[in-house]
């Protein structure tokens, strides 16, 4: 092992350790830019500029062409990719001291990064108003992953499918259901399309997720590992929905045939 290879970890975050620097990388993790762009758009001299650019060239995570432009090397791609995870976590320090991702699988906590660009909600009231509209708002598909429903919920679905929406759905074992939704499923699900409605079932809902064609929501459980429906985080990104469309596939994946029962009633 060569004595590049022995640098400690340490290193990476004292080049990530300035704001400047971060915002470079962002940068240049778009597109390719001469010294004066970068300089123009993060609003810093020539010479701060430079001085940064030199530093991060002589560390392996910017590269000079012979034309004058800086790109970012495979490992400054790397390392640029993973900003987005910490920045999420900064933004959002305040709520992960109440929350935790702790039964997550430890793949999806790599990507939380993509949840950055997000709106979140507080209230209970106001977060089961902004669920209706996500769920209403389905086109073709909607994918709900619950751990526990509430009441406008089964009226929701029913109305999404009547409208030629597909519902997939995943409940955990023990997903609690109001007596409302009970008696509103027993009363109307058989007489839908079974085609368009497609539920399955696994050990434990670690995280509630809402999907339609245009937008997503998360919502995680509390230090106590209780899902928090007092709180929302939705977006439309396109990175965000991907993220939850890629957890819901996994815990999809492992679930089994689901039927109702009233032992899930409350």
């Amino acid at each position: 092992m060569d004595k590049e290879d022995e640098t400690p970890v340490s290193d990476i975050f004292l080049e990530l350790a300035s704001e400047t620097r971060c915002e470079i990388l962002e940068i240049l993790s778009e597109k390719r830019h001469r010294s004066t762009e970068i300089s123009k758009k993060i609003g810093a001299s020539i010479q701060e500029t430079h001085r940064n650019t030199a530093r991060m060239t002589e560390t392996g995570l910017l590269v000079k062409d012979s034309d004058g432009f800086f790109n970012l090397t495979d490992y400054g791609r790397i390392i640029t990719s993973q900003i987005s995870y910490f920045e999420f976590f900064r933004q959002n320090r305040k709520f992960f001291e109440e929350h935790t991702v702790g039964k997550i699988p430890q793949k999806f906590i790599q990507r939380i990064g993509s949840l950055k660009n997000c709106q979140i909600i507080s209230n209970v009231t106001i977060v089961l108003e902004r669920l209706k509209k996500l769920e209403s708002s389905a086109q073709k598909e909607l994918k709900i992953m619950v751990n526990q429903a509430w009441n406008e919920e089964g009226k929701a679905i029913v109305a999404c499918v009547k409208n030629g929406v597909k519902v997939r759905g995943i409940l955990g074992k023990d997903t609690i259901f109001p007596k409302e939704l009970i008696e509103s499923a027993e009363k109307n699900i058989s007489k839908l399309d079974p085609n368009m409605i497609e539920q399955r079932i696994i050990e434990s809902v670690p995280i509630s997720v809402y999907i339609s064609h245009k937008e997503a929501g998360v919502i995680f459980p509390n230090l106590k590992g209780e899902v928090d429906m007092n709180v929302l985080i939705v977006s439309e990104d396109p990175e965000f929905r991907l993220w939850c469309e890629d957890i819901f596939e996994e815990y999809w994946s492992q679930g089994g045939r689901f039927r109702y029962d009233k032992t899930h009633i409350i």
